[in-house]
């Protein structure tokens, strides 16, 4: 029994693998929004599990809290939006296909973390594509 749930797992993870290897794409073709979006998860994976980060950056894209560009907000305008933004609960996919909704915690931290770097890099006309497209950066990111 043990087995066969064994391998029903590698299959549906081989299969979840080979979908989420096509949905790839080249960084050259990502637009900004894009690239801010991967960033938000990567700040709130740092705090949190990754569905969760992913479920935060989805409800701060869906409220366009992850735009490029600060447009003169301070980095306390940016802040206050956001734990405004993860005030209600979340919906996370449960185990079982279910979804289950959940308040993040340390949203205070997150927003902090989200707008000090929206300012730091778009404040001073930087973008993520810059950073990529960094002589050392690029080797690293691969080449289309």
């Amino acid at each position: 029994m043990t087995v066969d749930i064994i391998n029903q797992t590698i299959r549906a993870m081989c299969l979840e693998v080979e979908t989420q290897v096509s949905a790839v794409q080249n960084w050259q073709q990502m637009a900004e929004e894009e690239f801010l979006y991967e960033a938000a998860i990567c700040i709130f994976g740092s705090q949190m599990v990754f569905e969760m980060a992913v479920a935060t950056a989805d409800r701060l894209r869906e409220k366009k809290l992850l735009q490029p560009a600060p447009c003169g907000r301070s980095v306390q305008v940016i802040e206050r939006k956001v734990i405004a933004a993860l005030s209600d609960p979340l919906p996370i996919p449960a185990c079982n296909g279910a979804q289950r909704w959940v308040r993040p915690r340390f949203k205070n931290r997150l927003a902090s973390l989200l707008a000090r770097t929206i300012v730091e890099i778009y404040g001073q006309s930087r973008t993520i594509r810059g950073f990529c497209s960094m002589p050392g950066m690029r080797g690293k990111l691969g080449k289309p």
